[in-house]
């Protein structure tokens, strides 16, 4: 799998400008993925967006690569996180789709996860002396065989399916009603490795609570020899729309905004975290999104108004859900003080599927 997969992540590698595969890595590198749920093309106002202030990712763009042509390997949840953690097509695991050609994605009730036999990134990083953690969203699979901590990580903090799949305090939309209906589920519950720390799910809180969890895993690890992962999925910016008390009516983009605002200062603080312990120079860190933004109908109740809950896809045709433009375009973004050089912007195709292959490349991991 490995060797399959090496030819990819040179791809990316050369897109950086700052590694061959010839190099030799004196340091073993830490990493940082930062992975936002339905994030659009032109979400991020480093990627054009006008009413949406992201001062952190802006500076993480300015600081390092950002990747105009960043496609996901699939347009819906579960698939395209299944190819980014394994750098597979996920059809070749089973997680594609249904048998009648319908795109799939893990429910609340799912029984089954991503293949115990599939070898992630984090649990390659794993036997080679990584810490890793995974905080956020897996939608990989609920039941406990399937959970992050059977696939590699260390430790997990998060929801393990998407915020929409479950009753929660503090949903600011009214699809929220209808969602947790229509999937039947029991109220969201927040994980921390096998215990459940909270249920429902307080929404309001929730970014703040993965901002803190992955700021003490940094704390824990960063006087230890060996390198760490830290992986950071989002809730946001899927639908329903929710942030904290200091976040809410903050952007011009109405609530979605304040969502995305909510990442962006999370991002912003595990980013000078990083940099207080002074390990910015050794740690490769990539921000992008699952697939491209859905459009306003798509999470919507049928019966109630369409309303700008949803992100955009910029100038790209297409949406959540279709191969178009819209649906696999997202943004990229990488960072590496001193190794990949500031302010670049790449036309490169890249893809999600790159990373498994770029972490193991820099990671010197066979």
């Amino acid at each position: 799998m490995f060797r399959n997969t090496a030819k990819i992540g040179a791809k990316l590698l050369v897109s950086l400008h700052a590694l061959t595969l010839a190099v030799a890595i004196t340091e073993r590198t830490n990493f940082v993925i930062f992975f936002v749920d339905d994030m659009g093309f032109g979400d991020l106002r480093t990627f054009g967006a006008p009413t949406t202030s992201t001062p952190n990712i802006d500076a993480m763009a300015m600081e390092g690569i950002r990747f105009t042509q960043w496609y996901s390997a699939h347009p819906i949840c579960t698939p395209s996180r299944a190819a980014m953690v394994t750098g597979r097509l996920p059809v070749r695991y089973g997680l594609c789709g249904g048998a009648n050609g319908t795109q799939r994605t893990f429910a609340c009730d799912a029984k089954y996860g991503l293949p115990t036999n599939e070898t992630t990134f984090a649990s390659a990083l794993q036997r080679s002396g990584y810490h890793t953690m995974a905080v956020g969203k897996w939608h990989l699979g609920q039941e406990w065989e399937y959970m992050p901590f059977r696939h590699g990580f260390d430790e997990y903090y998060g929801v393990p399916s998407s915020v929409d799949m479950g009753r929660a305090y503090n949903n600011r939309t009214a699809e929220a009603s209808f969602q947790r209906e229509y999937y039947g589920c029991t109220p969201l519950a927040l994980v921390h490795n096998e215990a459940i720390v909270e249920q429902p799910v307080d929404l309001g809180s929730l970014n703040a609570k993965y901002t803190a969890a992955a700021m003490d895993f940094l704390t824990r690890v960063s006087n230890s020899s060996a390198p760490f992962l830290l992986y950071m999925a989002y809730g946001h910016v899927h639908t329903p729309q929710y942030a904290g008390k200091s976040f809410e009516g903050s952007s011009r983009r109405g609530i979605f905004g304040d969502s995305v605002m909510e990442v962006d200062d999370s991002v912003g603080k595990v980013l000078a975290h990083l940099r207080a312990l002074g390990k910015s120079a050794d740690t490769l860190v990539v921000l992008t999104s699952d697939n491209g933004a859905p459009n306003a109908a798509q999470h919507a109740a049928p019966w109630l108004p369409l309303q700008p809950i949803s992100g955009s896809n910029g100038p790209f045709l297409g949406e959540k859900l279709s191969t178009w433009e819209g649906g696999l375009r997202v943004p990229g973004i990488a960072v590496w003080p001193g190794t990949i050089a500031a302010g670049r912007v790449s036309e490169d195709i890249v893809s999600t599927l790159d990373i498994y292959a770029t972490l193991m490349d820099v990671a010197n991991v066979v």
